[in-house]
């Protein structure tokens, strides 16, 4: 940093100073950039307090002349529960008027008419339009703003879209109706309660009493116009169905007697009718099927009969039929060789008996095959007759089914006459029972709402409220005040905290001085001689603590030069405290001004001599030109009053030698420079000074001038030792010793 000993070894007091900056910046805690300082806008806000007040309090006192000037408005409430059950008194049909199915865009619809003006007209009538002259706005004077509205409006209208009071389109009673609904439109309110089905009709009008009849005179109203509209839909459909009923009944008996005819013309011509015809065909193909039926169960018999005989006998195939004489003939059969048996166990087959016996068998035997061959012819004889009757049938059947076939064409149009008649008979009987149910409906319709609670007269107004409202008032200034005071708060333009010049910089803040109501910088030691430890001699403490520029270890002193980016930063203030401190401290300290454009230093501190120009000229040394004035406790060279002559005169180089002269004889040289960005001078000086602290004043500096000045010190190498923040409000900001 330091312009002719930027070369040499850093000395032990140097390091120890580095040590204890990097200990002081480990120590400190970390500041996030995002981090909000409330503690800081609380206490920006403090200093803004009799702002806050004086807004909130003229905002109250506004909102409660506003509320105190207005027309008490009473608000009462009753309410409605719109019913989503289904009574169904007749079940077989659907009703003529269906119930609501109760959704959000149905309620949304039923409050759209509780609003209506159709109902609020009704309303207004069934009460009496004369109560309603309280809220007439043209009985009303009308207030200083709506006057002003008014002239306003007819200021800017022209003469052609002007109506007239007189105008024939509207007559006077409506226009008075017009103006009574939306004046109540305006105070009505409709809600509902939650998700439920039940709402909450609202009336707010000056006349407590008119507004309990409104509100429940629209619940009442609502739930008629329901009643009466189904009841109307109803009785118009009764009246359609009846003619309908009328009209179809005729239309049946037409198509009856269309029938009738037919079928007479039909017997007539025919000699039967198609119905007789059908029956008799009927039954003689049932007989037929009977007969066919017959028949082959007796081949059946028959068949069976013969192929036993055949195979096994007459004797087998009588024990298969149920005939009384086989039976009888094969009982006595079983009793004769019973009885042969018996004898054949005494005597021989040539004894009389049981000759007699077997003579008996085979008469026996041939009367059974007689007999089956008898049952044999029977069932001959049965199936010739049953072919008779099944021939005879046939010709009978093959004999309706001609004429039957006759009467086909003919028939045919019997039947679509049927047919036409059938279909009307149904439905005049279906238009019928809908006119019954119907008929009925028009006598049980209901309403889908009920009144659940009924208004009641309001006790007290509900508006305005003077209390609530210069409450909120008070609310809304206090908002303004504090959003008003936080806004210019955070666009000021110079930095507010040492925490955000450090992030800002990337700099130590090594202190933030304390603004004073010193009128000159010279004050600042009035100030220590009279308070030793004020706030700001603390702070000045703190900084040339941290600097630890003390007395040095190899007998040369040091040199500090302060520096800011533009003029009245406090420059002059600081550079003044911190000679006095640190010569109240043991060290030899020398003030030396370099400000060759306003080097009034000199003249600042009411000292004698100390002007360095006369060095420069030649004519004095530089021990000569030194002011060791008895009132201080440093010694001061200063330019002089035409410090501005060497401005351009005075280099880089006798810069230096001065200062490394000085520093000889001092342990402390404290530079006084020029702004980095108001002339080029400080540069020069910058560069031989062995520290340099930048100063910034707070909330006034702008950030760019700070970046800048900072960024050109950069481009010469040159770092500053620390910043400083000075004229801080460090009560409301609540600064650290110092930051990074």
């Amino acid at each position: 940093m330091n312009g002719g000993n930027q070369s040499r070894i850093m000395r032990p007091v140097e390091v120890n100073r580095v040590h204890e900056d990097s200990l002081v910046q480990e120590l400190r805690p970390p500041v996030p950039e995002d981090q909000v300082d409330v503690s800081g806008l609380i206490r920006a806000l403090w200093r803004r307090k009799w702002m806050i007040f004086a807004s909130t309090l003229a905002c109250a006192l506004v909102f409660l002349l506003l509320t105190s000037s207005r027309t008490s408005l009473y608000t009462t409430n009753s309410t409605l529960m719109l019913d989503a059950r289904q009574q169904q008194i007749l079940t077989s049909r659907e009703q003529v008027v269906s119930d609501l199915q109760l959704n959000n865009a149905i309620l949304d619809s039923e409050v759209a008419v509780l609003r209506s003006g159709a109902l609020l007209r009704r309303v207004v009538d069934q009460i009496g339009i004369d109560r309603f002259d309280g809220i007439d706005p043209a009985l009303r004077e009308p207030s200083m703003l709506a006057k002003l509205i008014w002239k306003v409006q007819s200021a800017l209208s022209s003469p052609e879209t002007t109506v007239s009071e007189e105008a024939p389109l509207v007559s006077p009673e409506q226009r008075r109706m017009n103006r009574i609904v939306a004046a109540l439109r305006s105070g009505i309110y409709i809600g509902r309660q939650g998700d439920s089905y039940v709402m909450d009709v609202s009336v707010t009008t000056p006349d407590p009493e008119l507004s309990a009849l409104v509100a429940n005179g629209i619940a009442n109203t609502y739930i008629d116009m329901q009643v009466g509209e189904r009841k109307r839909v109803a009785e118009s459909a009764t009246e359609w169905l009846t003619q309908q009923v009328q009209d179809r009944g005729k239309e049946v008996a037409d198509a009856e007697a269309a029938v009738e005819q037919y079928k007479q013309e039909q017997l007539e011509n025919v000699g039967a009718s198609l119905e007789v015809i059908e029956q008799q065909l009927a039954e003689l193909n049932q007989q037929l099927a009977s007969t066919r039926s017959a028949k082959a169960t007796e081949q059946a018999r028959l068949q069976q009969l013969e192929a036993m005989v055949v195979s096994q006998g007459a004797m087998a195939a009588a024990e298969t039929q149920s005939s009384e004489y086989l039976m009888s003939l094969r009982a006595s059969r079983d009793d004769l060789l019973r009885e042969d048996a018996r004898l054949a166990t005494t005597f021989g087959p040539s004894h009389p008996d049981r000759r007699k016996i077997a003579s008996d068998l085979s008469g026996i035997d041939q009367s059974i095959s007689r007999e089956v061959e008898n049952i044999a012819q029977g069932y001959r004889n049965g199936i010739e007759v049953l072919e008779g009757s099944e021939a005879s049938l046939q010709q009978d059947v093959a004999e309706l089914e001609q004429r039957l076939s006759g009467l086909a064409a003919s028939s045919l149009q019997l039947r679509q006459l049927e047919r036409e008649a059938d279909a009307k008979r149904e439905t005049y009987q279906e238009l019928l029972a809908r006119l019954g149910e119907t008929r009925a409906q028009a006598e049980i319709q209901r309403a889908e709402a009920k009144l659940v609670n009924e208004a009641l007269i309001p006790l007290g107004p509900s508006a305005p409220r003077p209390m609530l409202m210069t409450a909120f008032g008070a609310t809304l200034g206090l908002t303004v005040s504090l959003i008003v005071a936080l806004l210019l708060e955070l666009v000021s333009a110079g930095f507010r905290s040492g925490a955000e010049l450090a992030r800002a910089t990337n700099l130590p803040v090594l202190a933030t001085l304390p603004r004073t109501k010193l009128r000159r910088p010279r004050n600042v030691l009035r100030l220590f001689e009279k308070d030793p430890h004020s706030q700001l001699a603390e702070r000045v403490r703190q900084l040339r603590t941290l600097l630890r520029t003390g007395t040095p270890m190899d007998g040369e002193g040091r040199s500090l030069l302060l520096m800011s980016s533009v003029p009245n930063e406090g420059k002059t203030t600081c550079a003044i405290a911190l000679a006095d401190f640190y010569a109240r401290s043991g060290v030899s300290t020398i003030l030396l001004d370099l400000d060759t454009r306003r080097g009034l230093l000199s003249r600042e501190l009411e000292v004698e001599g100390g002007e360095l120009g006369e060095h420069l000229g030649g004519a004095k040394g530089l021990e000569e030109v030194i002011a060791k004035p008895d009132s201080l406790r440093f010694h001061v060279l200063g330019l002089g009053q035409r410090g501005d002559m060497w401005a351009d005169s005075l280099s880089e180089r006798q810069i230096a030698a001065i200062i490394q002269r000085l520093k000889q004889s001092y342990d402390m040289v404290i530079v006084d420079a020029p702004p980095v960005l108001a002339v080029s001078d400080g540069l020069s000086i910058a560069m031989v000074a062995d520290d340099l602290l930048y100063l910034v004043r707070w909330k006034k500096t702008k950030r760019s001038a700070v970046t800048q000045g900072l960024a050109t010190l950069k481009s010469l190498g040159i770092e500053p030792s620390g910043l400083v923040l000075s004229m801080a409000d460090v009560d409301s900001i609540g600064e650290s010793y110092a930051y990074k």
